[in-house]
């Protein structure tokens, strides 16, 4: 791969304009920006995290983890591209970073208070067993805003998510707000892939007429 030399160069004195304009630099490894950056750098990580004896999840690629010597759990991580969230007992977490800084400089985070949209609560009960909660109130809120903004009243509560004995149809005339439809219907993905589970046949619906959506859907 070939990058443009940048106009510092000539700046600074290293290249003339003529140069830069007629000259490229061989791009010898992956860079940041790069389109094959993030591919790259996840490989060199998984290949560290199985060089440390952690395995990859079959389900999931992008989730590792690692057994005691009786097979059971001590260890998950999950990786977004360059940040990874922990979970295990402070000794098996502090192992996991001691090791992974024999090949990565890294930066330790605290406990995960939000990531990817989610909000986590931590604390525990009158029990004594430890529990998190996962929200996404903000989205939640920001999605009925929306909404009420576009039909200009407050939205309706409902028992279940769609009336009785009605059914949305396939629309073939001029769409209806489409850029609109389809700004709230992937915010409604977005958390019904996250936490809104029970959401899931009303999405699919909802979705199935992103390309020509009506008033009614």
């Amino acid at each position: 791969m070939y990058i443009e030399p940048h106009p510092a160069l000539v700046a600074c004195g290293f290249m003339t304009e003529e140069q830069r304009k007629t000259l490229a630099i061989l791009l010898k490894k992956s860079m940041y920006g790069n389109v094959d950056a993030a591919i790259k750098f996840f490989k060199l990580l998984a290949e560290q995290m199985k060089n440390m004896k952690m395995k990859q999840s079959l389900a999931d690629p992008c989730v590792f983890y690692k057994l005691d010597a009786n097979d059971e759990l001590e260890l998950m991580v999950s990786v977004t591209v360059d940040d990874c969230a922990v979970t295990g007992l402070p000794t098996n977490i502090e192992w996991f970073m001691e090791n992974l800084e024999t090949r990565f400089k890294i930066t330790k985070g605290r406990l995960l208070m939000k990531h990817l949209g989610i909000d986590y609560e931590w604390g525990v009960l009158d029990n004594g067993k430890a529990y998190s909660k996962a929200t996404m109130d903000k989205k939640i809120t920001n999605i009925i805003r929306v909404y009420e903004e576009h039909i200009g009243e407050e939205v309706k509560i409902y028992d279940t998510p769609g009336k009785l004995n009605e059914y949305l149809g396939k629309h073939d005339s001029e769409p209806a707000e489409i850029e609109k439809y389809r700004s709230l219907v992937g915010q409604i993905m977005f958390f019904t892939t996250k936490l809104g589970l029970k959401l899931r046949n009303l999405t699919r619906a909802l979705s199935g007429f992103m390309p020509n959506p009506n008033e009614l859907h």
